[in-house]
């Protein structure tokens, strides 16, 4: 590999996690995620795949991936437990992910979403003025009504997903990740 691809892969790569980032934190913040988040890391994927040589069957059947995690997404939406942006950002994010390990991704997204809504479920009896201001919204945490910044657990599950699989390494898995 020249070092001008892997400059270019690097950047590519940097977009990546800072989107994400960036979604987790305005998750946090405002329980919404911006669109230009999704956006960024959707469409960070087709100059990471051409300098891969992936091929193009293999980049429309990787953005064929996001579509089928939009709409599986959609029924999350639709039930009130993901808000639009944690679709969004979920197929985004799925768009990057090798087939073999989506199940692994997804699982540790449901994972790390329980952890998540845990957290803040005690978090919500805290009388903290402080961590009311910085999330205002948690006081829906003490009702039936419980809003939930699920784009913590789908961009923590993507960026922890590559030591996951360094340290659990799954014999399907024959595609290079990102």
């Amino acid at each position: 590999m020249t070092s001008a691809l892997s400059i270019g892969l690097l950047s590519i790569s940097a977009v990546f996690y800072i989107a994400i980032v960036f979604a987790m934190y305005s998750d946090v913040r405002s329980l919404t995620i911006p669109n230009w988040t999704s956006i960024s890391i959707a469409a960070a994927f087709l100059p990471a795949a051409l300098m891969m040589d992936l091929g193009f069957v293999k980049i429309l059947m990787q953005y064929g991936i996001g579509i089928a995690a939009f709409l599986f997404g959609a029924i999350f939406f639709h039930f009130r437990m993901f808000g639009g942006g944690d679709v969004k950002l979920l197929a985004a994010i799925c768009i990057w992910i090798n087939p073999g390990i989506l199940p692994i991704y997804l699982a540790l997204v449901a994972i790390i979403g329980g952890i998540v809504a845990l957290a803040i479920l005690a978090m919500a009896k805290l009388p903290s003025a402080a961590l009311h201001r910085v999330m205002p919204w948690i006081e829906s945490a003490k009702g039936k009504n419980i809003q939930l910044p699920y784009g913590i657990a789908i961009g923590a599950a993507a960026i922890t997903l590559p030591y996951f699989i360094a340290a659990f390494p799954v014999p399907w898995n024959n595609f290079n990740f990102f």
